[in-house]
């Protein structure tokens, strides 16, 4: 680093010269060092893949229950338990990862019948199911964040 006079305060400059210079993307729970992967890149952008991938995946299986039972039930707590483990793994990008579950489940409906699934009620309006989607995504989210703080207190270490 190098400092320049630029008024009454010092302007600094950071060279980063590698990728190894950055500040670590996840430390160790006691504090120590950053979680490395493969030729010694941070984890972060591998660990946020596998969550929008867990959440694309939870909101799919939502929206097949909900083509394939005659309630609404099902899926609500489909979405909602995978919601709720979405915070608790994750709990500042649990909410946008929860409304992408529930976004899965309007695209469910339009893809399924391409897909071999047969649509056991009648049809709604897609707002109608948008709003039954995201009710028990945001409950889950609510819940998996209240929830959280317990878990990493019981467990003695830090979120992911």
């Amino acid at each position: 680093m190098d400092g320049r006079r630029c008024g009454g305060t010092v302007a600094y400059r950071i060279r980063v010269k590698d990728y190894r210079d950055r500040p670590p993307a996840i430390l160790l729970p006691d504090g120590h060092g950053p979680h490395r992967g493969p030729r010694g890149l941070p984890l972060e952008g591998v660990v946020v893949t596998l969550l929008v991938a867990l959440a694309l995946g939870i909101g799919s299986c939502a929206g097949s229950v909900d083509l394939r039972s005659t309630g609404v039930r099902p899926a609500a707590i489909v979405l909602a338990v995978g919601s709720l483990l979405l915070c608790v793994i994750r709990p500042g990008r649990g909410w946008i990862l929860a409304l992408l579950a529930a976004a899965c489940v309007p695209v469910m409906h339009r893809v399924g019948p391409l897909l071999g699934l047969a649509d056991m009620h009648p049809p709604r309006p897609m707002v109608e199911t948008i709003l039954f989607s995201l009710g028990p995504a945001l409950i889950g989210a609510l819940a998996g964040s209240i929830i959280n703080p317990i878990v990493i207190a019981l467990g003695g270490g830090a979120a992911l």
